[in-house]
């Protein structure tokens, strides 16, 4: 049976803080060298620790009351399950329980501010900061920090670690993490100053990396727009006419064609001659007349067309 908490998350964890005090005495001890977990990469910035989050903060998991009872439900208690964490904050959920529900099954109250992991499913692995006092469900799990240690940077530094949390999940189509695995996760504890700045850092991060996406996502129809102005400029000769205007002696797109015209003649009037040599005959009468002339060009548009193309005469 629960009840929801009265106390501070200092007052509701208990003072384990092998980890805490090496890092406010500005120590750091040899990499791996935690009494449980495994250790990360050697080479730690000076003050910092490696320890499991178990030395500096408690865990736990919650429960779901009974679905054939109707008075565990719809109350006034938040009541998070591993679809409510996306990587963010945690302000509202899908669902609330009374305080019969919470008196009479496995939920929990967490305190405002304790970190929320996913378990299983679907979701294992994903995050969460709860800013209410709230339960939760077996598929969460709740850290709750030491003061000297920021729930931002456990957040941080837990999703740094996600891929490796997600390798350890054991089972099939739905692996999970346990409790277990969770206090023996080894991370790496800056000084308290140093986490706040930490922190800092990456939010600030991450909010210029959102306005760069919507800059972004606001620019794409622009530049589609752009796209269709350039080759409409293109097409219609206003991206080149101060080409044109440098290079007046550029072929005439109209001359071109007529140049094309004749020399495509010329070498049918070739190739047929050089078959009635080969075949010892002489060409008949009006032969010339057999040729297919190509469509004729309106020239009037090309008159009007200030396209021209990049030969120059010679």
């Amino acid at each position: 049976m629960s009840h929801p908490s009265e106390t501070s998350r200092g007052s509701f964890v208990k003072n384990s803080a092998r980890g805490v005090a090496e890092v406010q005495a500005g120590q750091s001890s040899p990499a791996g060298q935690g009494e449980s977990g495994e250790g990360l990469a050697d080479g730690l910035p000076a003050g910092w620790a490696e320890a499991p989050i178990e030395d500096f903060a408690k865990t736990a998991t919650g429960g779901t009351p009974s679905r054939k009872r109707d008075d565990y439900y719809g109350g006034d208690i938040p009541w998070v399950k591993s679809g409510d964490l996306t990587d963010g904050l945690v302000t509202e959920v899908d669902e609330k329980i009374t305080q019969l529900g919470l008196d009479e099954s496995n939920a929990k109250m967490f305190p405002k501010g304790a970190v929320c992991i996913a378990l299983c499913g679907a979701t294992v692995g994903k995050l969460g900061i709860i800013q209410m006092d709230a339960s939760t469900n077996q598929a969460v799990c709740g850290i709750f920090a030491e003061d000297d240690i920021s729930p931002d940077f456990v957040f941080h530094s837990l999703k740094n670690e996600r891929t490796n949390l997600i390798a350890k999940a054991q089972g099939g189509a739905q692996p999970n993490i346990s409790n277990g695995i969770i206090k023996k996760t080894v991370l790496r504890v800056a000084p308290k100053a140093e986490q706040v700045r930490i922190v800092s850092a990456i939010e600030s991060l991450q909010e210029r990396s959102s306005r760069a996406k919507q800059a972004l996502s606001e620019a794409r129809p622009l530049l589609s727009q752009l796209r269709q102005s350039v080759l409409r400029g293109a097409f219609s000769g206003r991206l080149t006419e101060r080409w044109r205007t440098e290079n007046p002696d550029a072929v005439p797109a109209k001359e071109l064609l007529a140049r094309i015209r004749t020399e495509r003649r010329e070498r049918w009037e070739a190739a047929q001659l050089a078959n009635y040599e080969a075949k010892d005959k002489k060409p008949p009468k009006n032969w010339q007349d057999k040729y297919k002339e190509p469509e004729p060009v309106d020239e009037s548009e090309l008159e009007n067309s200030p396209s021209t193309i990049a030969i120059r005469t010679r």
